[in-house]
């Protein structure tokens, strides 16, 4: 008897209006200072449909102006992972995201993500200040365990 080979397949990538926002009055105000970069990451799943993980990213751009860090920029998106032959335990709202896995949804959905920003900028001067790459090995260590909100996801 074969082993199985996990397969992994986008099923649905969509922005989120209400994590995305470009700061027009920030953006008057800038020149050219330092602008710093944070990523959010959130799995989720719907324990009906175990087959289906969520991740939700959002990229906020800010820069620091008179002593205040002002957001120039947030943009958020999802993307719906359809997962088959991939063993998901979810106990008590936690996961455990085995290492590879982690690593195929949030480079995928990363990549995405800069593609999508990069469009939704295009007529600003942050077209000049493309996301920054991530080194991954800083943001999964091993396996992780996870806590995941629990809601209908499709």
């Amino acid at each position: 008897m074969e082993a199985q080979i996990p397969s992994v397949r986008i099923a649905r990538i969509v922005e989120i209006p209400r994590l995305t926002h470009i700061h027009t009055l920030s953006l008057m105000r800038f020149h050219g200072e330092q602008i710093g970069v944070n990523l959010r990451s959130e799995y989720s799943v719907d324990p009906g449909i175990r087959n289906i993980l969520r991740l939700q990213l959002q990229v906020v751009y800010t820069w620091l102006h008179n002593q205040i860090v002002r957001p120039l920029c947030e943009y958020g998106m999802e993307i719906d992972f359809d997962l088959e032959d991939v063993g998901i335990d979810l106990e008590d709202g936690e996961i455990l995201l085995p290492e590879w896995l982690a690593r195929i949804t949030l480079s995928t959905g990363i990549g995405a993500l800069r593609g999508m920003l990069a469009v939704a900028t295009r007529n600003t001067f942050l077209i000049n200040y493309p996301m920054p790459l991530f080194d991954l090995s800083e943001l999964i260590e091993g396996d992780a365990t996870l806590r995941i909100h629990e809601k209908e996801v499709l």
